[in-house]
């Protein structure tokens, strides 16, 4: 089925589609905690009027 330089490249190719969905998963965690700390003081702003 699989010979040596297949696997190897099918392997990489796989890891470095991970890696992506990996980078794209922490960016997207990382704009939300982002924006939670921006929003943050305006909604205590807000409860304290």
């Amino acid at each position: 089925m699989w010979q040596g330089a297949d696997r190897r490249d099918y392997l990489a190719a796989e890891r470095t589609l991970l890696a992506w969905i990996r980078t794209g998963l922490a960016l997207m965690g990382f704009g939300f905690v982002v924006a939670r700390c921006r929003l943050e003081p305006h909604l205590s702003e807000l409860a304290l009027r």
